[in-house]
């Protein structure tokens, strides 16, 4: 039963990771360029970042 529990608990923080990985990305390819200058990332970085799939680190 406890690797029941550990299981399912490792299973939902990785899927947290993943929706909050997901929501970063969204919001970084939602930056404009001005935004993006203040941390030091171009348009074309956001770019590839943003189209990563969720679960690619």
């Amino acid at each position: 039963m406890a690797t029941v529990r550990r299981w399912s608990g490792v299973a939902f923080d990785k899927m947290a990771q993943w929706q909050d990985r997901a929501t970063q990305r969204r919001q970084l390819s939602e930056l404009d360029d001005r935004q993006l200058a203040d941390i030091g990332v171009t348009r074309i970085d956001a770019g590839h970042e943003s189209a990563k799939p969720f679960w690619k680190a």
